[in-house]
């Protein structure tokens, strides 16, 4: 696949599967929204309308099928690096780590903030593989 670097596609999943968690977790759970309303007052409105559940659900797929493509399809040398690999799998370990603090004291807001946190991070970080193949 000429243009498209493998490291940016997983680095992408790994950033709207995370953002899906977080979006979906705030829009279906009333446990979350309920702590949600105690950290920031019961006159705010929860930030996640179902426009933004779509679109996570929406790009987790098509990033997933992109990635499926190119685990298919014929790909020359160009491989997912070891770096890529360590920083997706040190996320997941870490959100993974997080769940288990939260689960005795039920820290829901706190554990999808985690998840918002990662997308984030994974955002300021996927295009650097992109921007390398292209330079």
């Amino acid at each position: 696949v000429v243009g498209l670097n493998f490291d940016f596609v997983l680095l992408n999943l790994t950033k709207h599967s995370s953002y899906l968690i977080y979006n979906a977790t705030l829009y279906f759970s009333a446990a979350v929204q309920r702590q949600y309303y105690e950290k920031y007052g019961f006159g705010q409105m929860i930030p996640v309308a179902a426009n933004d559940v779509a679109f996570s659900i929406h790009a987790v797929l098509l990033t997933a099928i992109t990635l499926f493509q190119i685990m298919i399809y014929e790909r020359g040398s160009q491989k997912i690096s070891k770096v890529s690999t360590a920083i997706v799998s040190a996320v997941w370990l870490g959100a993974a780590v997080c769940l288990f603090i939260a689960l005795p004291s039920h820290s829901w807001l706190w554990l999808i903030s985690i998840f918002n946190s990662i997308q984030v991070f994974m955002t300021v970080i996927k295009y650097i593989p992109q921007g390398w193949i292209k330079s």
